[in-house]
């Protein structure tokens, strides 16, 4: 299973940072996401934080004066972190310049570039599933 979340994140991966170096050069392409991301986060069992009544009740949890966003409480759960984590991680790679397009889809030029980038992936997920056996009991 790991194996295949890791390749799920790693597509997410290539487009984001295609797209950023296209971006680079000055083509901008909009609405042309994949949210693998979130595809795994649902996989491994993260509650969604997008649901209307989630938002209504983290809007009234930070107009309490001892609102921490580090530390929310009970019932509460954000995946935002999560997302931040993953985007630090791929910004950290720095891997973005080998990766072309091809008839066969995006590629990156060396394989241990590949390598690298999906060894880092796994170490994320691994972080997810320990921050997922921790966040079972805020939700």
């Amino acid at each position: 299973m790991k194996k295949h979340l890791v390749n799920l994140l790693f597509e997410q991966y290539k487009l984001t940072s295609f797209v950023g170096k296209l971006s680079d050069l000055g083509v901008e392409i909009d609405n042309l996401r994949i949210n693998n991301h979130e595809i795994v986060l649902d996989i491994i069992g993260f509650p969604k934080d997008d649901q209307e009544e989630q938002l209504n009740r983290l809007e009234a949890i930070k107009a309490l004066t001892s609102y921490d966003v580090k530390n929310p409480l009970d019932g509460f759960f954000s995946r935002e972190d999560l997302y931040d984590r993953y985007l630090t991680m791929l910004v950290n790679l720095g891997t973005d310049e080998s990766i072309v397009l091809t008839h066969n889809g995006l590629i990156l030029k060396k394989q241990e570039d590949e390598n690298a980038v999906k060894q880092e992936l796994a170490k994320y997920l691994d972080w997810l599933y320990q921050q997922y056996a921790g966040s079972r009991s805020l939700v």
